[in-house]
């Protein structure tokens, strides 16, 4: 990845008090990060659009791919690699379908905003995507345009120590106590992983949108895709983690079907 190009988009948004208010960055300076991949063109978008991005670049999208990317960046973290696997496991059961609503701004369905063409910034995704592994995990743009880019990534190989961390993971997962949450994997984690909190977060997040962390009433997207007004949020505060892990606890554990679709050839 290119340094000065990676300066460019971070400094567009970002500074040492936190994200800017205007994202703005000299031409000269967005043709040089365009040039390398890393910032693009703005694009207007409408809800079909979105959709047909999302389910071209899924049928484009090779599993083991995907699983090798998500591994080789838990030794390396390379967090640009990370969020493709959450993106795969939000598009296998991802339904082509209209703008449905009783919220006249956002879809039933896929939660898009409106239906009709509107700015899709790609660079703030980019950014969010190469700066903490993805945010907007189950937002359908997002998707499209991970599972797009990642497309275009050599396939890595994980070694043995992305192995180890996935299997000492696993382990730890397996070691909360029945009422842990996610808060209480997250600090378990911080041992394992060479990351910080916000990281962390992203990892677990992943792991439930794949269906590997959820509960018996809240389930990822393994077996079925679920629809945003399906996705209840707990009925508490509301919390940073995405569903279906806010709702996980340690009692819940792991679902076997689901590690072994992703990680049955590197579990030990």
């Amino acid at each position: 990845m290119d340094k000065k190009a990676l300066k460019i988009l971070t400094d567009t948004h970002w500074s040492t008090a936190g994200w800017k208010r205007d994202f703005k960055t000299t031409p000269a300076d967005f043709e040089y990060a365009k040039s390398k991949g890393l910032m693009f063109d703005d694009i207007f978008v409408d809800h079909k659009q979105i959709i047909e991005w999302l389910l071209s670049a899924f049928e484009n999208t090779s599993r083991k791919h995907i699983v090798k990317c998500f591994l080789s960046s838990l030794s390396t973290r390379q967090l640009h690699l990370r969020s493709s696997l959450s993106s795969y496991a939000f598009a296998r059961h991802f339904p082509r379908h209209n703008f449905l609503f009783n919220d006249p701004y956002y879809c039933n369905v896929c939660g898009i905003y409106k239906n009709e063409k509107q700015l899709g910034n790609l660079n703030v995704l980019n950014f969010e995507r190469i700066r903490w592994g993805g945010v907007r995990l189950t937002n359908p743009l997002y998707t499209a345009f991970n599972l797009d880019i990642i497309n275009k990534e050599e396939t890595p190989e994980p070694n043995i120590e992305d192995v180890d961390i996935l299997n000492n993971i696993i382990a730890t997962i397996k070691g909360c106590e029945p009422a842990d949450r996610p808060n209480q994997l997250e600090k378990r984690l911080a041992k394992l992983l060479k990351s910080n909190t916000a990281e962390r977060k992203t990892v677990i997040d992943i792991l439930g949108v794949c269906g590997i962390l959820e509960t018996k009433q809240h389930k990822g997207f393994f077996d079925n895709y679920i629809p945003l007004n399906k996705r209840a949020d707990r009925p508490v505060n509301k919390t940073d983690w995405e569903y279906p892990v806010d709702w996980w606890t340690g009692q819940d554990g792991i679902n076997k079907a689901a590690l072994d679709f992703y990680f049955k050839d590197y579990l030990k």
